[in-house]
């Protein structure tokens, strides 16, 4: 991922976590109407994909 060799994304990351982790919000959000739930679960998950500032994104 272009990503990843920039050092955006975590470089343990791949494509089926990202699949899995949608899959997992998708599921966790059925049947919600508060959409800030579900804002703020692709927030966590976003954040978690994230390399930390200032380290390598190993």
């Amino acid at each position: 991922m272009r990503a990843q060799a920039e050092g955006e994304i975590r470089r343990d990351v791949d494509f089926e976590d990202v699949v899995c982790m949608a899959a997992a919000i998708s599921l966790a959000s059925q049947g919600e109407s508060d959409t800030r739930r579900i804002r703020r679960l692709v927030g966590m998950f976003v954040d978690g994909l994230r390399a930390p500032a200032g380290r390598s994104a190993s």
